[in-house]
């Protein structure tokens, strides 16, 4: 359940980043949307 908190609380803090933040760590408005929406038991994607 843990994970699960932390998982939440970083998809709400990647839903405030301003564009400026999101470029930094290249990611775009529609990425970051897309993570932010997905319900705290999904992890995130990898990337092969």
């Amino acid at each position: 359940m843990l994970l699960w908190h932390s998982r939440q609380n970083e998809r709400q803090a990647l839903r405030d980043l301003d564009g400026h933040l999101l470029e930094d760590i290249g990611k775009t408005h529609g990425q970051a949307h897309a993570e932010a929406n997905k319900p705290f038991w999904i992890g995130p994607t990898r990337r092969s």
